[in-house]
């Protein structure tokens, strides 16, 4: 989403909100605020931290290494 402009952005956090509460009917309206709240924190850091990276998050796992978790991602520029 953050490599999109700030207009499609805001739309895809709009449709991301909807399909979350669709597939999550049961979230609460100030637990679904807090949701997209999150995301709009993840992009506005990610634009900060690379706002040259253009690679788009295509797959993402979550590894538990011992106590520990890491996330392994894979990207690449999407067109």
């Amino acid at each position: 989403m953050a490599c999109k402009s700030p207009k499609a952005r805001q739309r895809q956090v709009e449709q991301y909100s909807k399909e979350y509460f669709r597939v999550n009917p049961a979230t609460s309206p100030s637990d679904l605020a807090n949701i997209v709240k999150d995301m709009e924190s993840l992009i506005e850091r990610k634009l900060k931290l690379f706002p040259d990276d253009l690679r788009q998050v295509v797959n993402a796992t979550v590894v538990k290494i011992g106590d520990d978790y890491r996330i392994e991602v894979m990207s690449g520029i999407l067109h």
